[in-house]
């Protein structure tokens, strides 16, 4: 058992030292509890503690450090049309970094993180699909509403309108799309439609909704802006505003683009599935995903899984990462991000077409993939661009870009060389050999503060 130990202190380096500082007090907190049932009980804890300890997501810093190098960015909104139920103002919510709600508002098959509206106001709705639940900003009413005729809605208001089909400019039973509208409250803010959160407009006394609307941003602190306001008349007669937001407005919701799910997974090679993973971000998917559409990234993994020392498995990660990125189809500044603009990029310093422009290029296509948007914000219409890395922009893409390499590192050397050991080291425990086991844990607990050679 020792010599387990032992083996997995020599093979891991610094990896295991991080592994038993993370984990050391709360085995010992476990070593006192457990008795007969320590290898199935151990077995589960080292499930728990081994992500933790490392991680399974890319690290937070590098969009911390992208978005400081990044001075030409518009925030990302979005704006589903909101109704002011209870008469107290439209109220929102900020983008939560720590429990992010995640939901598609702009209908690209990615969940992001976004801010969002409090539960006692709600979202104008379609189940377009008829489904049962509302599965993205295609089935509210924004800017990424489909238009009968083809594109999507500038706002709530122009998607609502398509369905006034009497022209009256209000939303009322005389419309025929009036009857299978609802409006979403999201009762435990989940950003999930649920039994219960989806309403009729006949059934909470709502009589008409204006499809006017009049041009009047409201900043809110917390991220989001409340724009183009408007009125809803309730079965009572009664119409009017609350305070200064109106019963009705677009609302322009802050999104997360680093934070991010998909909303279809892909189906996993039988390869895939035996190689580690860990999840993506931005437009890029989990490794298993990347891996099962990528011969390529499925390789380096692979040599990854079996090089024998840290410079040998460091020296794979760029190629890694790129391979990884490669599987995203979003397009990046240097992939058709501006299509359609005659681009110049300068990247200060470097000299187009040389291997340190080139190494740059191949950086910013990374970072933008990982981080879900481009450097800078993508111009509308055709005129020139020209995208400019600072010098003094560079340290902190640079610091984004070894986030990435940190957390992949490690999310992947703890599965790839650690996790064997402790699966060999805890599978020979028995009830009869767990004190063994728990003075061995206990000498290296109390060594953690030594360095490891």
């Amino acid at each position: 058992m020792q010599n387990d130990f032992l083996q997995l202190a020599a093979t891991a380096g610094q990896t295991y030292q991080d592994v038993v500082n993370a984990t050391s007090s709360a085995m010992e907190q476990l070593v006192d509890l457990l008795s007969a049932a320590a290898k199935s009980a151990v077995e589960t804890f080292l499930d728990i503690i081994i992500p933790s300890a490392y991680g399974e997501e890319i690290s937070p810093a590098t969009a911390t450090s992208f978005a400081a190098a990044s001075i030409y960015v518009t925030p990302v909104r979005r704006d589903p049309l909101v109704l002011d139920l209870d008469g107290d103002g439209i109220e929102t919510l900020p983008i939560n970094t720590t429990t992010p709600l995640m939901f598609d508002l702009d209908n690209t098959g990615v969940k992001k993180s976004v801010g969002w509206i409090k539960s006692d106001d709600g979202f104008v709705v379609l189940d377009r699909n008829a489904n049962g639940t509302i599965d993205s900003g295609a089935e509210l009413f924004g800017d990424a509403t489909p238009l009968s005729g083809g594109g999507t809605a500038a706002d709530g208001f122009a998607a609502l309108a398509q369905f006034d089909t009497n022209l009256d400019g209000q939303m009322t039973a005389a419309d025929s799309a009036f009857a299978n509208l609802r409006v979403w409250r999201d009762l435990n803010q989940n950003g999930l439609s649920e039994a219960g959160e989806l309403s009729t407009l006949t059934s909470l006394n709502i009589t008409s909704i204006n499809v006017a609307a009049s041009s009047h941003t409201i900043t809110v602190s917390n991220g989001n802006l409340i724009t183009d306001q408007g009125s809803y008349t309730w079965g009572d007669g009664t119409v009017g505003t609350a305070g200064e937001i109106a019963n009705s407005a677009d609302v322009q919701l802050a999104t997360d683009p680093f934070h991010t799910t998909f909303t279809t997974p892909l189906t996993l090679t039988a390869q895939a599935l035996t190689l580690p993973d860990m999840n993506g971000s931005g437009q890029v998917r989990s490794l298993r995903e990347a891996i099962s559409s990528n011969s390529t990234l499925a390789t380096l993994v692979t040599q990854f899984t079996q090089a024998t020392t840290s410079a040998d498995r460091r020296a794979l990660l760029d190629n890694i990462l790129k391979e990884w990125s490669n599987t995203s189809t979003m397009g990046t500044t240097f992939t058709g991000a501006y299509a359609g603009h005659t681009l110049t990029v300068d990247i200060q310093g470097t000299t187009s077409g040389t291997a340190e422009y080139q190494a740059w290029a191949d950086k910013l296509t990374i970072l933008e993939h990982f981080n879900g948007r481009t450097f800078n914000t993508v111009p509308a219409g055709t005129a020139p661009v020209t995208v400019t890395l600072l010098s003094g922009a560079q340290p902190l893409l640079q610091q984004s870009y070894d986030a990435i390499k940190d957390s992949v590192y490690g999310a992947l050397v703890v599965q790839a060389q650690l996790k064997p050991y402790l699966d060999v080291i805890t599978l020979n425990v028995t009830a009869t050999e767990w004190q063994s086991t728990s003075r061995h844990w206990k000498t290296l607990s109390a060594a953690r503060q030594r360095p490891m050679q």
